[in-house]
């Protein structure tokens, strides 16, 4: 995020650059444009941080332990662009459509990570399940704990 709080303007983003605007519009033809380049760059950046380490190895109590700490790192990693795709998804298509396939691939995750449970299931419960540990294990659940309510990662 800015140090504004919002969505970086043309005019911020070619400060930060030392570029003029008309500059970074010579690269980029429209702000749409430059978006999709750093939402690329970001992804290719911290891709590490959207990987659980050793998916689906383990006893349950190891794997739980793995996927909350894979989660923790992730979202201390990316936070301040994932709180700005946030805050402009309703407005920026690219991003709503980044947050989509985010929140898909979690939801794979969980579902490779604890196959063995899952299968166990019948197939509505399994979809319940995977769709409770997905927004409990959320950027905004996290988000909530750390602002609301004060814990930090190790909780």
């Amino acid at each position: 995020m800015f140090e504004g709080g919002g969505a970086p303007t043309a005019e911020a983003v070619a400060e930060r650059a030392g570029v003029s605007v008309a500059s970074l519009f010579r690269y980029f033809d429209t702000l749409d444009e430059l978006r999709r380049h750093a939402t690329a760059h970001y992804f290719e950046r911290f891709s590490d941080r959207f990987e659980v380490p050793d998916i689906g190895v383990g006893p349950l109590d190891l794997r739980i332990a793995t996927f909350a700490a894979a989660r923790v790192d992730q979202y201390e990693a990316t936070s301040p662009m994932a709180r700005l795709a946030r805050s402009r998804a309703y407005d920026v298509g690219i991003l709503d459509a980044t947050l989509h396939r985010i929140r898909n691939t979690a939801a794979d995750q969980i579902r490779l990570h604890f196959h063995e449970e899952l299968t166990a299931m019948t197939p509505a419960t399994r979809q319940d399940t995977v769709a409770v540990v997905a927004t409990i294990t959320s950027f905004e659940s996290w988000q909530q704990l750390r602002d609301d309510h004060d814990r930090g990662p190790m909780q």
